[in-house]
């Protein structure tokens, strides 16, 4: 029998919603793992998160602790970079563009490769993650459905030069990139800042322990897209093992569609044992700015991990963007097909996904029980 090819692949941003799905996957394939981050398991997670990988605490900002840090890692085959600095106001960071958040992210990037390449002589494929604001979600009306061949828009981000620094280091290379552009990812991770379904869960639980109806508090129904964590782990490593995907850029979603308030509907019912009310409107990020100790009192009622508010949620402005994601005046919908047609062929049920993964976190303890 012919011995399996050795793996070993490198996942920057390793402890976050989508580092931490793809470590789980990739442990579950055989892979040999290695997560960057700027924290350990134990100060993400408190040592609930088991792992067999390798962490490695780094701060990408500083070329030097990469460089110290990564050049032992000279037998690393394939590489992830999910790795993103966002600033305390996220909007602003993307639609103002500033030298802090264009600039830093495009320097973690460079710091990243400049300490990679020179050690890692058999890496053969790299992914990179970009997303929906490549085709100017944050900042208007986008051509619908956004494909992979649409023009470049001139919007503020840091998508561009760091797309152009990855072409350029691969040049002549015999390493390959694969760039994905994923829909609203949705999973769970602590201090993720773009993370909306655990700020959902956590709204919809103070609102049943107040005794009030659960309501969708967005100010738009439209349809949106989603993709669920576990499946886009799945695309890494597609992405990661198929030598159609070399230097290609791939829209990732579940395959469907789906409206926010059809999906309250499911929560309050299947979820939360709770009645559900006609919406209103509501910022999320103002109504929920003095629940933490509330949210306290239900960890101690329910015997939850001891994660505080922040923890779960660490910006309710995403979740309020997110909550208006479906805006007809300025729906983002990807189009997937060109993935399909290069093989990638797993879909999921959005609705059936938001239902599972808030069940999920309430068997770990993250989210209170149904009642």
């Amino acid at each position: 029998m012919a011995q399996q090819q050795r793996r070993k692949i490198l996942i920057a941003g390793a402890l976050g919603l989508t580092g931490r799905a793809a470590i789980r996957h990739f442990e579950s394939r055989g892979w040999e793992v290695v997560g960057l981050s700027r924290r350990t398991p134990a100060q993400a997670y408190r040592d609930d998160f088991q792992s067999r990988a390798q962490f490695i605490a780094v701060d990408l900002r500083d070329p030097a602790d990469c460089k110290a840090k990564l050049a032992a890692l000279t037998d690393v085959t394939h590489a992830v970079y999910a790795a993103v600095y966002e600033t305390s106001d996220l909007k602003g960071g993307w639609t103002q563009g500033t030298e802090d958040f264009v600039g830093t992210n495009v320097q973690m990037l460079r710091n990243f490769l400049d300490a990679l390449l020179p050690a890692a002589g058999d890496l053969q494929q790299m992914t990179v993650f970009q997303g929906a604001k490549a085709y100017g979600a944050h900042t208007g009306q986008m051509k619908l459905p956004a494909k992979e061949t649409d023009p470049r828009v001139i919007s503020i981000g840091f998508y561009t030069p760091q797309e152009e620094l990855l072409r350029a280091r691969q040049k002549g290379a015999r390493w390959t990139w694969t760039i994905v552009r994923p829909q609203m990812i949705s999973g769970f991770a602590t201090g993720a800042p773009i993370s909306c379904l655990p700020g959902v869960g956590v709204y919809a639980a103070v609102c049943r322990e107040l005794g009030l109806p659960l309501r969708f508090t967005g100010r738009a129904d439209g349809p949106l897209e989603a993709v669920d964590v576990a499946l886009l782990a799945k695309a890494l490593e597609w992405a990661a093992t198929n030598s159609s995907c070399a230097n290609q850029i791939y829209n990732i979603a579940n395959g469907d569609c789906f409206c926010w308030p059809n999906a309250f509907r499911r929560i309050a019912d299947e979820v939360f044992g709770m009645e559900l009310a006609p919406a209103h409107t509501d910022y999320l990020a103002v109504v929920m700015a003095d629940k933490a100790p509330l949210w306290d009192e239900i960890v101690r009622k329910y015997d939850l991990r001891r994660y505080a508010m922040s923890e779960i949620v660490a910006s309710w402005q995403i979740v309020d963007f997110f909550l208006d994601y479906g805006d007809r005046n300025r729906l983002s919908l990807l189009s997937t097909i060109k993935a399909r047609k290069h093989g990638f062929l797993e879909c999921e049920d959005s609705e059936d996904m938001v239902v599972r993964q808030l069940k999920e976190m309430q068997a770990d303890r993250i989210l209170p029980p149904r009642q």
